[in-house]
């Protein structure tokens, strides 16, 4: 994962510029791929960062210089917009006295990066306690959104799932993930509760409204699950989010507190893969003592075990329907589970699959099942 080639080092080297002016970047921008670098940049969705690093440094040619200034400036107006939006609906919950946090660029564009045009958003994420989660999804229903995805039967994404996706169509649609759990695991949902999370975050305010962010050490730990066990990959943009994270709070964050709930939380993993990449490369003054704590941190045998099941690729439908039932407590809710995925309502189906004639509903349920046989045998 480390950068290996030129282009990839001259990236890291402006990434890493951006929290320590000192480092020496004039000298190692000769002999690139300017399109190979670029395409790298557009990837990651790097663009506002760097442009902010190289703007009027003559690192980079001024054709180049160009396109990442116009990246910036695209993601300057779409995060005007998403947080005018953004401050419109925590009104909304704030009157009707829901707790909300803020969770990954929502959280980070102004309280940790400082420049909400730094930090591309494809969507807004929010997170509420589980009791408030029905409340604060029907209110932003009645504001004009609507689920994006058809729940297999009434309260199933309540009961085994961390979210809902919401949408707004305008001529850009806006799109707004409420969680009321960190991971989207059910055995996560479990392993994780929320109490720690709620308790050490801190005050923001958005425009006229007032939200929670995670504290740093909520912060990085979710960071780092997020990355491992959703997006299966150690992300460019991820791995800054917490080095960013790490130099904004470098004097207050309380890592022996950080290495206790990972522990608690079956977290190991995910924290020994990402933190020590992280410190290398942005070379940060992390006590030597925490980096080999980190190092030696040993995951248990569920642990080992939850964190294989959960790098199944997403395309295999029918693994990771297996996986949620496996990780649930109790055959009354594996039943249940297994009930309302393998048989879901009418109108789910209508909504799903779009039958042309009402007779074809009940060929629907067999042609489900054998599409997750067919995920399985691809694998």
């Amino acid at each position: 994962m480390r950068p290996s080639t030129p282009e990839e080092r001259f990236l890291q080297c402006c990434l890493r510029a951006r929290l320590d002016p000192e480092t020496r970047l004039a000298g190692r921008s000769e002999d690139l791929n300017w399109d190979s670098w670029l395409s790298l940049v557009e990837q990651w969705a790097l663009g506002p960062l760097v442009w902010d690093v190289v703007q009027g440094r003559g690192l980079v040619p001024e054709p180049v210089e160009k396109q990442l200034q116009a990246l910036y400036r695209r993601n300057a107006a779409r995060n005007t917009w998403l947080f005018h939006e953004l401050e419109a609906l925590l009104e909304h919950l704030n009157a009707a006295d829901i707790p909300v946090m803020l969770l990954k660029g929502a959280g980070l564009a102004h309280a940790v990066y400082g420049n909400p045009a730094l930090r591309p958003m494809m969507d807004i994420d929010i997170l509420v306690p589980p009791d408030y989660a029905a409340q604060a999804a029907t209110l932003l229903i009645e504001s004009g959104f609507e689920p994006a995805h058809a729940e297999p039967r009434p309260s199933t994404l309540l009961t085994y799932e961390s979210q809902v996706r919401l949408v707004r169509h305008h001529l850009t649609p806006i799109i707004v993930e409420v969680h009321w759990s960190a991971l989207d695991s059910p055995y996560y949902q479990r392993r994780w509760p929320l109490d720690w999370f709620w308790e050490t975050s801190r005050t923001t305010r958005i425009g006229r409204a007032n939200a929670r962010i995670p504290g740093p050490e909520a912060q990085l730990l979710h960071l780092a699950a997020h990355m491992l066990l959703h997006h299966h990959a150690l992300l460019w943009l991820g791995l800054h989010d917490m080095a960013e994270v790490i130099h904004v709070y470098r004097d207050e964050i309380d890592w022996e507190a950080i290495l206790a709930r990972a522990r608690i939380h079956e977290l190991t993993i995910p924290l020994r893969l990402t933190l020590p990449e992280v410190i290398a490369r942005w070379r940060l003054a992390i006590p030597g003592q925490i980096v080999d704590q980190i190092c030696q941190l040993g995951p248990s045998s569920s642990e080992r075990r939850i964190y294989a099941w959960l790098l199944t690729p997403r395309e295999a439908t029918a693994r990771r329907f297996f996986i949620d039932l496996a990780t649930l407590s109790g055959w009354r809710d594996r039943l249940h589970f297994a009930w309302i995925h393998l048989f879901p309502s009418l109108a789910y189906l209508q909504k799903r699959y779009q039958p042309a004639f009402p007779w074809l509903f009940p060929f629907y349920y067999p042609y489900r099942w054998l599409r997750g046989i067919r995920s399985l045998l691809r694998q």
